[in-house]
This record gives structure tokens, C-alpha cells and sequence, in this order.
């Protein structure tokens, strides 16, 4: 669709506050449910429980992730350009491999 100008490009927009707001409350019961079995998982040796428990909860944390070359050093990147057919330099190349 083109651009209308004065017509927003998102009518719908992002949802109100008050929604988010209405899902956490709505959550919230859970929270209780939540503690009690982690809870009960540690007591039962579940370590893995309490880093779930945050990764849902929290979201996990962002990882970063370092590209490196050999030994440490900077990574080398290795651009390798295939032959091909050759490239039309004019128009009447252009047209001379369109026409039948």
C-alpha cells in the first residue's frame, strides 16, 4: 500500500498500557504457585530449577559471543570471486540477450 499522508502507517498501534497491566495482574495468582514448587524443587536437590524459574521469570541475560582468528587475533575474512559471464557494458548487450 502506498503512503497516504496524514493517515498513520500503524492504525492499530501498540496496545495501551492498561492491557499489559491487566495480563500481569491476571499472572499473578501464579506467582504463589510458582515459589512453592521452586520451593519444592530445590528441597528435592533440583538445582536447575532456580536459573528456569529466573530465565522465564527475568529472561535470560545476553550472552556475548566473541569471533576471534586464530590465536586470538583479529578474524580474516577470505572474499574469493568465481568467473562468470561477462558483464554487459552497454544497453545493446542488455538487449541483445533479451530479444528472441
Amino acid at each position: 500500500m502506498p503512503f497516504v499522508k496524514g493517515q498513520s502507517g500503524n492504525p492499530a498501534g501498540r496496545k495501551p498500557k492498561k492491557q499489559d497491566k491487566q495480563l500481569i495482574d491476571r499472572l499473578t495468582p501464579f506467582d504463589d504457585e510458582a515459589f512453592k514448587q521452586l520451593e519444592v524443587s530445590l528441597k528435592a536437590g533440583e538445582r536447575w530449577a532456580i536459573k528456569m524459574f529466573f530465565e522465564y521469570r527475568y529472561g535470560k541475560p545476553t550472552q556475548r559471543i566473541e569471533q576471534n582468528g586464530p590465536s586470538g587475533g583479529p578474524a580474516t575474512i577470505d572474499i574469493r570471486v568465481l568467473p562468470g559471464p561477462p558483464i554487459p557494458t552497454s544497453e545493446d548487450d542488455i538487449n541483445e540477450d533479451i530479444q528472441p
